[in-house]
């Protein structure tokens, strides 16, 4: 795959998209940094007002310039605050990465892409020739893990944005984001872009990296399936998942835990439909005993 053209991972909050993002980092032929968050906006400027006191959520940068010019955080907060001052459009930011990494191919996994197609389409408007990796997770674990992770305080003010009041809004975020992936994705050549399920990646974690080094073009390597050996940007804050580091392994079990999170009321057919397209079974409360 040319180095030039990046490659974004475009999935709903909660459904694995770190994991994905470590597993892709141990090959020595893409440059994964923890999430980026620079899509959403025209420039370097805009961003750092927009995300105003969620700051924390924009260290993935930071971390990603440090690792690639082997510099400390501070020095990498200095740079990017001087792209900031310069008036950097996130294009321009992206070139400076890119470039940086070169020959590895970038990898940006940042899940808010999903949340608007407006983003979406700069993605497109700047990288015609970008390849997308559909990550998708069954809806009930995903949207039981927002609702936990809405009741920590920084989380629910800062990523969630006060939004979650339940299990309509959680099954909101799971279906709008899925649903502006498959509209998005649809309009391209099937040559750019690639869905993967969550519990296929965890089941079968070989052949499902197999099928994603097939689709961009670059050899698999071993590493990639052993996510917590070696650094890759798991440190501190900003790795996308704050409970990443409460497995050593990657858990198979997690693929049927959705079987544990039956809600307790039934979703919109909407979500059902959405789901039944991906393969999954939806089961009702009234079902849940008895599924």
């Amino acid at each position: 795959m040319d180095s030039s053209t990046p490659v974004f991972v475009l999935c709903s909050p909660r459904c694995g998209s770190t994991l994905l993002r470590v597993m892709l980092a141990g090959n020595r032929f893409l440059f994964a940094p923890p999430e980026l968050h620079l899509m959403q906006y025209d420039n370097l400027a805009e961003r750092d007002q927009q995300m105003d006191a969620g700051k924390f959520m924009a260290v993935g940068l930071v971390k990603a310039l440090a690792g690639l010019d082997d510099i400390t955080m501070k020095a990498a907060q200095k740079q990017v605050r001087a792209w900031c001052d310069q008036g950097l459009s996130s294009g321009e930011v992206y070139a400076q990465l890119i470039q940086r990494c070169a020959p590895r191919v970038l990898v940006d996994k940042t899940p808010t892409y999903s949340e608007e197609p407006a983003t979406l389409e700069r993605i497109y408007t700047l990288f015609p020739n970008a390849k997308f990796i559909h990550l998708i997770r069954h809806p009930y674990a995903v949207m039981d893990s927002v609702m936990r992770l809405n009741q920590k305080p920084l989380v629910r003010q800062f990523v969630f944005r006060d939004e979650i009041h339940g299990q309509q809004h959680a099954e909101q975020v799971w279906r709008q984001a899925n649903q502006n992936c498959v509209r998005f994705l649809g309009a391209l050549p099937a040559e750019q872009h690639l869905s993967l399920r969550y519990e296929d990646l965890v089941r079968d974690p070989e052949n499902s990296m197999g099928r994603v080094c097939t689709f961009l073009d670059v050899p698999y390597e071993e590493a990639m399936v052993h996510p917590y050996q070696g650094d890759r940007m798991t440190a501190g804050i900003a790795i996308g998942d704050v409970n990443f580091h409460n497995h050593k392994t990657i858990d198979a079990g997690l693929a049927d835990i959705w079987q544990e999170r039956v809600p307790n009321q039934p979703i919109s057919s909407e979500s059902q439909q959405l789901a039944a397209a991906f393969g999954y079974r939806c089961p009702q409360p009234d079902a849940a005993l008895v599924d």
